[in-house]
């Protein structure tokens, strides 16, 4: 690391020392590392009473006056299924140059096709995150189905292969949006002085913060 990258690493520590105290804050935050892309998070899921579940995702959009975050997903994946029978997870963001860690625990809802065409708002939400991926990642979503055995693929239904040199944007049956309405944020911010931490409440339209011991 340079000096310069030094001291705008130190700067964006300090800054988001400061930012953690208020729910506005971390939204600023999370705002401006989407600047930079790609923004990976690691997001958890329940499987029955006893097994809990954790994958890296990436985080695509952020809406600071819902405190809502966007996750492209494919449908078919475990983490949909899981998600809709189990709506309530936390989502935690590990940002090193900022020295700041993230847990958004949120309500998830999975926005798929059919879904989107039944609301104006999520079809908007659909379709500008699908637009936002490159061809090739729109390609990914034609592969087989995810998590299943290459031996399987027989299996897989007509029109699931990939499709090679696709010139459509047409969006793909299997993309969905994974939309978070976020209830609580666990804001901690590690400094060499005196670790800080804080937890933002959301209660009806009002945000509850509490300092809270590191």
């Amino acid at each position: 690391m340079t000096q310069r990258q030094h001291g705008k690493a130190s700067h964006m520590s300090r800054n988001s020392g400061q930012l953690i105290m208020s729910p506005a804050g971390v939204g600023l935050i999370i705002q401006r590392q989407l600047q930079h892309p790609p923004l990976f998070a690691a997001l958890s899921s329940s499987q029955g009473k006893d097994i809990a579940h954790v994958r890296m995702v990436v985080v695509r959009a952020f809406d600071i006056r819902t405190m809502t975050v966007q996750i492209s997903i494919d449908r078919r994946s475990a983490k949909a299924a899981q998600l809709q029978a189990h709506e309530k997870s936390e989502l935690c963001l590990w940002l090193p140059e900022r020295a700041t860690q993230l847990r958004l625990l949120a309500r998830w809802r999975v926005i798929t096709q059919e879904v989107a065409e039944k609301s104006k708002r999520d079809f908007i939400i659909w379709h500008a995150l699908w637009q936002s991926h490159s061809l090739a990642s729109q390609n990914l979503f034609t592969s087989p189905q995810p998590g299943r055995p290459v031996a399987m693929r027989q299996d897989e239904p007509p029109g699931t292969a990939a499709a090679e040199n696709r010139d459509t944007y047409e969006p793909s049956a299997n993309f969905a949006v994974l939309l978070g309405r976020i209830d609580s944020i666990d804001a901690l911010h590690l400094s060499p002085k005196a670790h800080q931490r804080y937890r933002h409440r959301r209660i009806a339209d009002q945000w509850e913060t509490l300092k809270i011991n590191a």
